[in-house]
């Protein structure tokens, strides 16, 4: 497994949905729906302003044990990331490591027909020992 922050990008791209606000007819003017579309031509996807890494667990960090989790998580409509959660991950200690770095992590504000949106992001956040090995020890 290799650690190339293009290529976990390019599966975050590939696996955005956008959630489009659509006014409730019916409704009083405060409330909206909530439909889920596909990003598509028309949808901008976010741009990261920061994604910093997330910090190698300890104890997998002295076993030098690579591996992955995968976070769901929206980014909003000023750019900042909510509700992270841990769709799956090989050690319960790095699905618990990426939740804690996603938090972290801000976007340029997504647009959809040059309209700020809400999208929905599911990627891989990997852990490399390379990177276990550069970090310093707590």
């Amino acid at each position: 497994m290799s650690c190339h922050p293009r290529l976990v990008r390019a599966v975050l791209v590939a696996t955005l949905l956008v959630i489009t606000l659509l006014p409730a007819a019916a409704r009083e003017e405060s409330s909206q729906e909530y439909s889920l579309v596909e990003l598509g031509a028309s949808g901008q996807q976010p741009k990261p302003i920061r994604q910093g890494p997330p910090v190698y667990p300890t104890a997998l960090k002295k076993a030098g044990q690579p591996g992955e989790a995968v976070i769901e998580f929206f980014v909003d409509a000023k750019g900042d990331v909510q509700l992270p959660r841990i769709v799956s991950s090989t050690a319960t200690e790095f699905g618990y490591a990426a939740v804690q770095a996603v938090a972290t992590w801000r976007f340029e504000p997504p647009k959809r027909n040059r309209k700020r949106t809400v999208v929905r992001v599911r990627g891989p956040v990997e852990f490399c020992k390379e990177r276990a090995e550069a970090e310093p020890a707590p």
